[in-house]
């Protein structure tokens, strides 16, 4: 949450800037104001391709997870605390699944989440 309001703030002063550079047509602050929205759009790519680096490693942290709390303890999920059981609905809603890989993933009977 503050690295997303840091943002805000900083692409809100970035458009500041070139308004005050449009409405007084200052070439200066018009160069200063290029030079933030390249600076802007550098980084945004280079955070895109680390996330893309990144997304395998992610998706064996959540394995995992996954294997350590069903595989491996044999908890049904009615027995799992209630943050276990927010952050199990999490992953089944967003990778639209249930279980890791499929439904084998669960001992027993697939819980009702």
């Amino acid at each position: 949450a503050v690295v997303s309001t840091q943002s805000t703030g900083i692409i809100l002063v970035v458009g500041g800037i070139g308004w005050f550079a449009g409405f007084t047509g200052n070439i200066k602050v018009c160069r200063i104001y290029v030079g933030l929205l390249i600076i802007i759009v550098v980084l945004q790519a280079g955070f895109a391709v680390l996330e893309f680096m990144k997304k395998p490693q992610v998706g064996e942290e959540i394995e995992v997870y996954m294997n350590q709390t069903f595989l491996a303890n044999g908890t049904s999920y009615e027995d799992m605390s209630n943050s276990t059981q927010q952050i199990v609905d999490f992953i089944q809603e967003n990778l639209e699944c249930c279980g890791f890989e499929n439904a084998t993933d669960w001992f027993g009977e697939v819980p009702a989440s």
